[in-house]
């Protein structure tokens, strides 16, 4: 009998430790999940103030697809702008942030011989499209390139 109760006794300490365990678990987990969103929520730079851009549409041969001067308010992003201004836009989430896969009747090809680039102010961007900052009177050119 007394091994028996031993038994038990040491049976059920280990199923409380294991809970303790998987709840510390899971809290660990809901939190690292917290974090990642409220950092991927951060990362998109909205407008510190109003004014105006310019949004510029761009094919590989260099010819005007579609320009927009759009008037953009504070909290306003890039992204927010080309999906309310422009038509057929697609963006697909990556782990980087959107990125942009189709607008204005253009869509990304599956094998990526070309692909839609960005430029402000005549400069390639060197961050994604939810990193620019917008500034008011900058011009964003959205460029198909080649990738050969």
């Amino acid at each position: 009998m007394n091994r028996l109760y031993y038994y038990l006794y040491n049976k059920g300490e280990s199923m409380k430790i294991n809970n303790i365990f998987l709840t510390t678990a899971l809290a660990l987990i809901a939190i690292i999940i917290i974090v990642l969103m409220i950092n991927i929520i951060s990362s998109y730079e909205g407008a510190t103030d109003n004014g105006q851009i310019t949004i510029e549409v761009i094919d590989i041969d260099q010819s005007m697809i579609q320009s927009k001067t759009i008037n953009y308010v504070k909290g306003q992003t890039l992204t927010m702008l080309i999906e309310t201004h422009f038509n057929d836009v697609i963006f697909e989430e990556t782990t980087y942030g959107p990125f942009l896969k189709a607008i204005e009747g253009y869509v990304t090809p599956n094998d990526y011989s070309t692909y839609l680039s960005i430029y402000v102010n005549e400069l390639y961007s060197v961050v994604g499209i939810n990193k620019i900052k917008i500034v008011n009177l900058m011009v964003v050119s959205i460029r198909v390139v080649s990738s050969i």
